[in-house]
C-alpha cells in the first residue's frame, strides 16, 4: 500500500471540512479553530479570495447551484450565496437540535440533528428557509441522497437507515442495515453504497474498557448493493486500523473513478481499489504544532476531516493542521445525484390523543415557556418571544436579535438566551418591553435559569461553558463564576425546573455529572461526579432531571433514580424506582405527577408517583411535534412543541388531589 505523508506546512490553520465549486475550494473552520468560526473561498494555490467570519461550531459543508449549506452544531444551519465575487450570507436557520450532517438535494436541505433524526428544510427561497418535517431515525451523523432515496449513517445504533423520499411529504423507512461500527459518512454510486464506520466494533460490552476486544476496532467501511432498496445485499466489510479518541468523531467516504476513500479522522484517509476492495494508498499527516491540546499521548496523526477535488488538485482538510493541496493521482471524484424541485407544505401537527392540542402557533421554533405575572412567556426562536394570556391572545411581543432559545421572568424583568446575540435583559411593564443590558461571550447563549434568590442568572454558552452572573444591577450584570466542560458537552434543558430543598439550582452535565449552585450559601458552582460501573452517565434526549420532595430525580432506563450529592458516586448504588411505564425525556414533577416529554420521539407521558416505589404510568401520547420540557402554569401543563408551536395537555389540571382516569 502506497504511503503519502502530507507536508507539515498547512494552509489556513485547523479546519473541519472542505468542498469544491466552480474552480474554488470552500473551507470551514469552527470557533475552536478560528475565532468565531470561518468560511473561506480559496484558490488551488491556497490563497484566500473571500471569507465570512461568524459561523460558530461549523461541522460539514455542501454546495449546489451556488448555495453553500453549513451545519454548525449548536449554531444551526447557515446558507450562503457563493456565486457572487464575495461570500454573501442568505440566512441563518435554527435547527431543532445540534446540526451535524448536511445534504443538499433538489430544493431541500437535509440536516442531521444528532439524536433527533433528520430535519427536512425547503430552501426554494434560500433567504427564507421553511421547515418541512422531521424524519425520526435516531442519532444520525451524515446523510446522502440517490435516486430519491435518503441514506442515513446512524451513530449510536450502528446502522444505515434507508428512507424512500419519492413523496417527501410522507417519507417511508424501508430498512435499517446493521453496521460493524458506528455509522457516519455515506456515498452511493451506480447502485453501490459505501458506508463509513468508526470507533468501537459491534458487540462491545463496556465502552470504558480499553481491554474489550471490540474497543476501537470498528474503523473502516461497509459495501452494499442497493439497486433494489427492498432487497439490499451486503457485499463486504473492510476494517482499517485500531484507534479510538473521543474528539473529532467524524469519518466519511469519497468515491473516485477507480477508488473508494475513507477518512477515519485520527487514522488518516485510506484508498481502496473499487473493484477488488484491496488497499491502495494511505494519506496521513503528523500532529501539527497549530494545535496545543494533546488529548491522548498515543495520538501522532492529524485527523483527516474532509476532501475535495478541482481538476488535478486534491484538497485535504485536517482538524489540527489545516488544508493541504496535493496533486491528485486518484482520478475524478464522483458527484452525488440531484432531483427536480418539489413543492411541499409544512407537516401539520398531529397527536393520537385529544388531550394534547395546539395552543399557540408562531413562525418560529417554540422551545420554552414560563409564567409571567399569570400569563405565558413563550420563547419562539427567530420570532423572539411572546407574552400571551391564558386564552392565547398576544399581550406583547419582541423580535430578538438572535434566536430566542430560552426566556425567564422575575420581578418585572425578562432574561433571554438569544443564541449568537448572547443574553439580553429587558424591563417589562404593562406589555412594554425595553432592553436594559446585553451579555456576549463569543459562543451562543442556549439556555438559562434564575437562582432561588432572583439575584443570579445561570447561563450555558455553546456546548462547553456554564457562567453565573450577578444581576442585582440589571443594567450591568457581573460574572461571578464559571465552569467549562471536562468530559462531556451541554446538550440542552439540563437544569431542573424546581429547586432542591436547600434552594440550590440543579443541573446534570452530560458525562461530567451533577452541578449545583446555591447563592444562599456561597455564590459558587459545586460539582459532583456521578458514574456508572459500566459506561458513563449521560444527558441525552431520553434523560431529564428535576427536584421534588427534598430529592433529586434523574430518569434512567425508564425509571427514576434518586441522585445523591457527593464525590465519585455510582448510580448502580443509588435508590432506583421502576414501575409499569417508561419515564423518558425531559420531565417536571408536580403534586405527585411526572410529566415527561421525549423530543426525539415525540412522546408525552404522565406518571403517578404518589407511591414512588412503583411509578404508575397513567397514559402516553404520541405526536409529530418536537416536544420539549413541560411547564406547569396555573396548574395547566404547557409543552413547547418546536415548529408545532406551544401545546397544552388538556383534561389534565395537575392538582394535589386529582388522579387521572380514562
Amino acid at each position: 500500500m502506497r504511503k503519502i505523508e502530507l507536508s507539515s506546512e498547512k494552509l489556513l490553520g485547523p479546519c473541519m471540512d472542505v468542498c469544491a465549486y466552480n474552480g474554488y475550494f470552500y473551507v470551514i473552520q469552527n470557533r475552536d479553530q478560528y475565532e468565531g468560526g470561518r468560511l473561506c473561498k480559496v484558490d488551488t494555490c491556497g490563497n484566500i479570495i473571500s471569507e465570512y467570519v461568524g459561523i460558530g461550531c461549523a461541522r460539514q459543508i455542501e454546495i449546489k447551484n451556488g448555495i453553500a449549506a453549513i451545519s454548525s452544531r449548536e449554531d444551526g444551519l447557515w446558507l450562503f450565496d457563493i456565486d457572487a465575487s464575495c461570500i454573501k450570507l442568505l440566512s441563518h436557520y435554527q435547527t431543532i437540535e445540534y446540526a451535524t450532517g448536511i445534504t443538499l438535494w433538489s430544493n431541500f436541505v437535509f440536516v442531521s440533528c444528532r439524536q433527533y433524526g433528520v430535519e427536512v428544510i425547503d430552501i426554494t427561497d434560500a433567504a427564507n428557509p421553511r421547515f418541512v418535517s422531521i424524519i425520526r431515525i435516531g442519532e444520525v451523523q451524515s446523510t446522502c441522497v440517490c435516486d430519491e432515496v435518503l441514506y442515513c449513517g446512524v451513530w449510536g445504533a450502528m446502522n444505515v437507515t434507508v428512507v424512500d423520499i419519492h413523496d417527501i411529504s410522507h417519507p417511508i423507512i424501508v430498512t435499517r442495515l446493521p453496521l460493524e461500527g458506528r455509522g457516519d459518512g455515506l456515498f452511493v454510486e451506480n447502485g453501490i453504497l459505501y458506508a463509513a464506520i468508526g470507533q468501537h466494533r459491534r458487540g462491545i460490552k463496556n465502552i470504558s474498557d480499553k481491554n474489550d476486544p471490540c474497543f476501537g476496532n470498528g474503523n473502516g467501511f461497509e459495501v452494499f448493493n442497493v439497486n433494489d432498496i427492498y432487497d439490499i445485499k451486503h457485499i463486504k466489510t473492510v476494517f482499517t486500523d485500531k484507534k479510538y479518541i473521543s474528539s473529532f468523531d467524524t469519518w466519511c467516504t469519497y468515491v473516485f473513478e477507480n477508488y473508494v476513500a475513507v477518512a477515519n479522522s485520527w487514522l488518516g484517509c485510506y484508498f481502496y481499489d473499487k473493484k477488488t476492495l484491496e488497499p491502495a494508498a494511505h494519506i496521513y499527516s503528523k500532529t501539527s504544532p497549530y494545535y496545543d491540546r494533546i488529548l491522548d499521548s498515543s495520538v501522532d496523526n492529524d485527523p483527516v476531516v474532509g476532501m475535495a477535488q478541482i481538476e488535478n488538485k486534491l484538497a485535504i482538510a485536517t482538524g489540527r493542521g489545516g488544508l493541504s493541496i496535493i496533486d491528485n493521482v486518484f482520478g475524478n471524484m464522483c458527484k452525488s445525484s440531484d432531483g427536480k424541485n418539489v413543492s411541499v407544505n409544512k407537516e401539520d401537527f398531529y397527536s393520537n390523543s385529544d388531550k394534547l392540542t395546539a395552543f399557540f402557533s408562531t413562525d418560529g421554533l417554540v422551545s420554552d415557556v414560563c409564567d409571567i405575572d399569570g400569563n405565558l412567556l413563550i420563547s419562539s426562536g427567530v420570532c423572539g418571544f411572546y407574552v400571551v394570556d391564558l386564552h392565547g391572545k398576544i399581550i406583547a411581543s419582541h423580535k430578538t436579535k438572535g434566536f430566542c432559545q430560552n426566556a425567564k421572568y422575575k420581578n418585572g424583568y425578562i432574561y433571554s438566551a438569544e443564541s449568537d446575540n448572547g443574553i439580553s435583559v429587558y424591563s417589562y411593564r404593562q406589555g412594554i418591553v425595553e432592553e436594559t443590558a446585553n451579555i456576549k461571550f463569543g459562543m451562543p447563549a442556549l439556555q438559562l435559569v434564575l437562582d432561588s434568590t432572583g439575584k443570579y442568572i445561570l447561563a450555558c454558552f455553546g456546548s462547553t461553558c456554564l457562567k453565573v452572573y450577578d444581576i442585582s444591577n440589571r443594567d450591568n450584570p457581573i460574572e461571578v463564576c464559571s465552569r467549562n466542560a471536562k468530559f462531556g458537552p451541554i446538550y440542552g434543558e439540563n437544569f431542573a425546573l424546581n429547586f432542591a430543598s436547600d434552594g440550590s439550582n440543579v443541573m446534570f452535565w452530560h458525562r461530567d455529572g451533577l452541578i449545583l449552585f446555591n447563592a444562599k450559601k456561597e455564590p459558587k458552582i459545586s460539582e459532583h461526579v456521578v458514574l456508572k460501573k459500566n459506561g458513563f452517565m449521560g444527558f441525552g434526549p431520553e434523560t431529564g432531571i428535576d427536584c421534588y420532595g427534598g430529592k433529586i430525580f434523574y430518569n434512567l432506563d425508564g425509571g427514576l433514580l434518586e441522585l445523591s450529592v457527593g464525590d465519585n458516586l455510582y448510580a448502580d448504588d443509588m435508590i432506583y424506582h421502576k414501575g409499569n411505564g417508561f419515564v423518558s425525556g425531559k420531565f417536571v414533577i408536580h403534586n405527585n405527577f411526572v410529566i415527561s416529554c421525549e423530543r426525539a420521539k415525540g412522546v408525552v407521558t404522565v406518571t403517578d408517583i404518589s407511591d414512588i416505589s412503583y411509578p404508575n404510568e397513567l397514559y402516553k401520547i404520541n405526536t409529530n411535534a418536537s416536544t420539549g420540557r413541560p411547564a406547569i402554569i396555573n396548574n395547566n401543563v404547557y409543552i413547547p412543541g418546536g415548529h408545532a408551536g406551544l401545546l397544552i395537555l388538556r383534561q389534565h389540571r395537575i392538582t394535589a388531589s386529582q388522579k387521572e382516569s380514562d
